[in-house]
């Protein structure tokens, strides 16, 4: 189907004596057409202080949107999170972790920042947004 994102997965979990598998199957989103459908990606070094994610393709009127971000650093953890009266953040990627979802409204108004626990490490990043 056009116009559409489409996630599918499954989460295994062997650990000793307990085993479970889950998988939710798959779920679309439909994407608007036309200006308020913007996108922006790439990658992006950090550091160990907070710094903005480089979205300078998107404005403030595509609200929300959906993300992909993959940590390609084999060693250090990257953060994502925002500047709330300094950095505070909601996801953590440990090293080769990615993490799809939908992001807020918030966003991008509140600008989205990255940090790492040490070192250069790089993300790997994707953003569709506008009213998703």
């Amino acid at each position: 189907m056009a116009d559409e994102i489409s996630f599918q997965g499954s989460i295994s979990v062997n650990a000793t004596n307990f085993t479970e598998v889950i998988s939710p199957g798959q779920v679309s989103i439909d994407l608007p057409s036309g200006p308020d459908l913007a996108s922006e990606g790439g990658t992006q070094a950090t550091s160990n202080t907070m710094s903005s994610l480089q979205v300078g393709n998107l404005g403030s009127s595509q609200d929300g949107g959906v993300f992909f971000f993959r940590n390609l650093d084999s060693t250090n953890n990257i953060e994502i999170g925002e500047d709330l009266s300094g950095f505070k953040p909601w996801l953590l990627l440990k090293p080769g972790e990615y993490a799809m979802g939908r992001l807020s409204s918030r966003y991008p108004s509140t600008a989205l920042k990255v940090k790492s626990s040490a070192g250069t490490p790089v993300l790997q990043y994707r953003i569709f947004a506008g009213d998703l």
